[in-house]
């Protein structure tokens, strides 16, 4: 940097050029005009350019970030609003289901009691997985019942996830 300065305030000189005056000498009239060279930028310029272009950037990541936190907020107002339908909508469903596995409960007690020796430990099985179902079911309605808005997401993914389980086993039974 420091040659390339020395360099063009030397070639400023040869020119003619009175650095004091800012208007480079006249010419003489048989010689071509040559350019005046143009001086390199200094430290104190190059580090005021990073400086400008630092806070550009940190302007610009300050705004994205505004940006980015009123989409957040505005994404919660809107969760705010709709759990509680939501968590209601969900209650209702998976009480539903607690009531529909009641009779299947049932009637797999009465299978076990009637079955065979041989059948016994099938419908065991049966039972121990409905039993097991159910309990499941009335864990997810107490934790329902507990969520704050910030855990809805998680555990309605998680309630649809085990939903859908059911009813994959279910179908391939």
């Amino acid at each position: 940097m420091k040659k390339t300065l020395c360099l063009a305030l030397t070639l400023a000189v040869l020119n003619g050029c009175d650095r004091s005056s800012k208007t480079p000498a006249a010419a003489p009239d048989n010689v071509a005009a040559q350019p005046t060279p143009t001086v390199a930028p200094t430290n104190s310029t190059v580090e005021n350019n990073d400086s400008a272009r630092a806070r550009r950037e940190l302007s610009a990541a300050g705004d994205l970030l505004r940006e980015k936190s009123q989409e957040a907020k505005e994404k919660l107002r809107n969760l705010a609003a709709e759990f509680p339908r939501q968590r209601d909508e969900m209650r209702r469903r998976l009480e539903q289901q607690q009531r529909d596995l009641q009779p299947q409960i049932d009637e797999a007690r009465r299978r076990l009691q009637a079955a065979t020796a041989q059948a016994r430990p099938e419908l065991q099985r049966q039972l121990e997985r409905l039993e097991q179902q159910s309990r499941r079911i009335g864990q997810q309605l107490e934790e329902l019942k507990n969520a704050t808005v910030e855990a809805w997401e998680k555990l309605k993914e998680q309630i649809q996830q085990e939903e859908q389980q059911q009813r994959q086993d279910s179908s391939s039974r």
